[in-house]
């Protein structure tokens, strides 16, 4: 399996990667690890390691959000701190509370699935049409399902609501809207 999976990941985006290694648990496995690491290097916060004592004061500002990818070694007070990877717990922590589903960006805009769960969506992947998360508006969502059911405005309100937009507007999963069956023809 691995022999036949591992060349795929080298032309696939991040998103697709996730959305692989839902697919089955053996590739679940295959896609974790990896997935992991690259999320501890380059999208969690860096934590620092207190080094050797310095004999000056230097002071120096340090942004608050540093990954490890480019974080380097910077004295603070009187000591030398050095960047350390975040660990596995953190990884994790992090990655089920604070990031974007699709591309672990780091946001807290809550959505809610169709099976109930809430799943954290940041905006532009919401408004992006080839995202598996993407959201429509009640107008565009009307759009999708014209054509597909008879009664636009019935079939509108049994679909889930994701969240509420600005001014209380409904947004819903546009994958749910494609996915909405089409009515069959009646037969006279």
């Amino acid at each position: 399996m691995d022999d036949i999976v591992a060349p795929l990941f080298d032309h696939l985006a991040l998103r697709e990667c996730v959305r692989l290694g839902a697919t089955s648990h053996e590739l679940r496995e295959l896609v974790y690890a990896p997935l992991l690491a690259w999320i501890a290097r380059c999208k969690c916060r860096c934590e620092w390691a207190r080094g050797v004592r310095m004999p000056s004061y230097t002071p120096t500002a340090r942004s608050d959000f540093i990954v490890f990818a480019s974080a380097r070694a910077s004295p603070r007070g009187s000591y030398m701190y050095h960047p350390r990877l975040p660990s596995h717990a953190k990884v994790v922590n992090q990655l089920n509370r604070k990031l974007c589903r699709e591309c672990l960006m780091p946001c807290q805009t809550l959505a809610r699935a169709a099976s109930g769960r809430l799943v954290i969506v940041c905006n532009s992947c919401s408004l992006d049409r080839a995202s598996y998360s993407a959201m429509c508006g009640r107008d565009e969502a009307r759009r999708i399902l014209r054509g597909k059911v008879p009664n636009v405005e019935s079939a509108l309100r049994r679909q889930h609501i994701a969240r509420r937009g600005g001014n209380r507007a409904y947004l819903y999963w546009v994958h749910d809207l494609q996915t909405t069956p089409r009515a069959c023809p009646t037969q006279s």
